[in-house]
């Protein structure tokens, strides 16, 4: 029993070591496909083309990530509109919205 168990053991570390190996490999490729976007958006700018075989310079551009708010933030911004729109008790409000959300 005690060899299926280190097999199944051994397997499972093998699977995480390749995953981790691929995880670098990935970063390194979608890093490759950045600086290869902004040398094109770069060239298309300067020789002021537009699109070039389905590569439209807007599109070029990385977009900004909008991070995420903050749980708290989000609470006081979800109590400042049950507040606003009249909610005798929004706090109260807000957390049967929010339990009701979550699955049991």
């Amino acid at each position: 029993m005690n060899i299926t168990l280190d097999s199944y053991i051994s397997e499972i570390e093998s699977i995480k070591k390749e995953i981790s190996r691929l995880n670098v490999e990935i970063k390194n490729l979608r890093n490759q496909k950045i600086d290869a976007q902004k040398f094109l958006y770069e060239y298309m700018t300067e020789v002021e083309i537009n699109e070039y075989k389905g590569y439209k310079i807007t599109k070029l551009l990385q977009k900004p990530r909008v991070k995420s708010k903050k749980k708290k933030d989000k609470i006081k911004d979800g109590i400042a509109v049950l507040r606003n729109i009249g909610d005798p008790n929004p706090e109260k409000t807000y957390k049967q919205i929010m339990d009701a959300q979550r699955s049991k």
